[in-house]
């Protein structure tokens, strides 16, 4: 993980998680630990040199978000996460 400039405390607030089961199948889990709003930039180690899109589908909220997949391996996927909130995303190409 890292942020941007100035939000430097947020690294103390924010658990990502991500795996890629046997299936194919995965996922990122990101957690905010803290009273206050987080950001970062979260890198996804399944994410090789892409032109596709990739679909990052919120498993516990209504969010579905498309992200091209060469600016997710060279800066990371943004998060700005709320207090003590949580999200568990699905990717997929």
């Amino acid at each position: 993980m890292r942020t941007g400039p100035g939000r430097e405390l947020d690294l103390g607030c924010l658990l990502a998680f991500a795996r890629q089961g046997a299936d194919h199948e995965r996922l990122l889990v990101v957690v905010n630990c803290a009273s206050n709003l987080s950001q970062c930039y979260v890198r996804l180690p399944f994410v090789g040199s892409q032109e596709r899109p990739w679909c990052l589908k919120d498993l516990l909220g209504a969010g579905a978000y498309e992200r091209d997949g060469n600016d997710l391996l060279a800066r990371g996927l943004y998060l700005d996460v709320p207090p003590w909130q949580a999200h568990v995303f699905a990717a997929t190409k």
